[in-house]
């Protein structure tokens, strides 16, 4: 006979409280202790407001300890934004907070209820059974610079997808308005002389043609623009004219291009504000020594090592590694059933946002003389398909992260593919 023992994640004795949250309203159940073999059901909804939140769990601290609990445990699903107001309330009152899997509930409801419907009063029932059982999320609570580090990448990763939408949508109306334009992409969201271009004649071929050439090259060349550029937009525009567009939508389209760079470049300053501020954070906690990773040139810059941060929080919560490929949704998830092996896929059940900044960082490492060349370029030849390889060398990476900041040492490329006793001969041969 085996015996294990297992602990559970969340003290005993906590009332535990669950709470489906509705952008409105919060659905709360809890059971209190049987009198005789039947247990009391609580059930009450909550305004999602301040004020009620704050009195209904002063009620249910009370009840926890009219029936002998040492506090109350506040239980509910992450919903995007939501349930932030009733987790900050409850630990601001000093109860503990935990979360539960939405994936979990939902597949718990159909065990428990014998059919698939959904219903807010119904789902906190299934999340206490599914607390009881122990199947709890840690709330991370994070305050102080990594609270502000994580908001501002979201600002961050929020204006630069806005970002992409703007260049092709200025891409659009370009190739409507000025459809002989041969100059790339650098030049058009780049070059220093875009933005006087921009302004004088607002990228419109029919109003350079119109100004002339000597003028066109003279108020140009006062912003420092180079003959040779000057001379090959005269060409494009020559050649765009001939298209002969109706002089109100040419116009139209003009107002239209000024705009989109206009928000392209506010954009670009809010972006850069947004990167300076989280190197300035990320100073700010290597100094009060809550990182301890540096940024390094060949592994990872200040600004990568800031976003990675920004995602994960202290690397100090992880145990291990896996725990934290787990909280990326990096995982792998195996299928085997007798002889049967499936294929292995990450669980993509995770940070989203951690998982795209990884691809970004390991990018330049995958090069045939970078550090996870080799190794990427190997499992290529194995038949590894391009992305699979890399999301390897993104699992290989994080690990590194993970054990640099709990050693607290200096990053040596040539321990990252060889075991402690495999490097202590070549620490000391060095």
């Amino acid at each position: 006979m085996k015996i294990t023992t297992r602990i559970s994640p969340i003290n005993p004795n906590l009332l535990k409280v669950t709470v489906d949250v509705g952008m409105e309203s919060l659905y709360a159940y809890t059971e209190l202790p049987p009198q005789t073999n039947a247990a009391h059901c609580l059930e009450e909804t909550i305004p999602n407001r301040n004020q009620p939140i704050i009195r209904a769990l002063e009620q249910f601290s009370q009840l926890a300890r009219q029936h002998g609990f040492e506090g109350l445990c506040v239980l509910c699903e992450p919903t995007g934004g939501y349930e932030r107001r009733l987790l900050r309330l409850a630990r601001q009152a000093g109860h503990f907070t935990a979360y539960l899997n939405a994936e979990s509930v939902r597949k718990l409801r159909v065990v428990q209820s014998n059919d698939s419907t959904k219903s807010d009063l119904k789902d906190p029932k299934t999340m206490f059974l599914l607390a009881k059982l122990g199947k709890t999320l840690t709330h991370r609570n994070l305050s102080g610079p990594w609270l502000v580090l994580r908001e501002t990448h979201a600002y961050y990763e929020e204006h630069d997808r806005h970002n992409v939408v703007l260049r092709c949508q200025i891409h659009r109306v370009l190739t409507q308005l000025f459809c002989e334009f041969t100059f790339k992409k650098d030049f058009l969201f780049e070059s220093p002389a875009l933005p006087h271009l921009v302004r004088e004649f607002g990228l419109n071929p029919y109003r350079i043609v119109a100004t002339g050439q000597a003028a066109f090259y003279r108020r140009m060349k006062k912003h420092g623009v180079r003959l040779r550029t000057l001379e090959r937009l005269w060409q494009d525009a020559q050649r765009s004219v001939l298209q002969h567009l109706e002089p109100g939508y040419s116009d139209l389209l003009e107002t239209n291009l000024r705009e989109l760079f206009e928000d392209f470049w506010r954009c670009q300053q809010r972006l850069e504000a947004a990167r300076q501020q989280m190197i300035g954070l990320l100073h700010q906690l290597q100094a009060q020594g809550e990182v301890k990773l540096t940024a390094r040139h060949g592994l990872i810059n200040e600004f990568l090592l800031a976003r990675i941060l920004a995602e994960t929080g202290p690397l100090e919560d992880f145990k291990s590694w896996p725990q934290l490929l787990r909280y990326a949704g990096m995982n792998l998830c195996e299928r085997q059933s007798g002889t049967m092996i499936g294929r292995r896929r990450i669980s993509k059940k995770g940070r989203t946002l951690l998982r795209k900044v990884m691809g970004q960082v390991v990018l330049p490492r995958v090069r045939k003389t970078d550090l996870y060349g080799p190794y990427y370029h190997g499992k290529k030849a194995n038949g590894m398909v391009g992305q699979k390889a890399m999301m390897a060398v993104a699992r290989k990476f994080l690990k590194l992260l993970w054990g640099l900041n709990r050693s607290a040492q200096d990053y040596a490329p040539a321990r990252v593919f060889c075991s402690a006793t495999q490097f202590q001969p070549l620490a000391q041969a060095a």
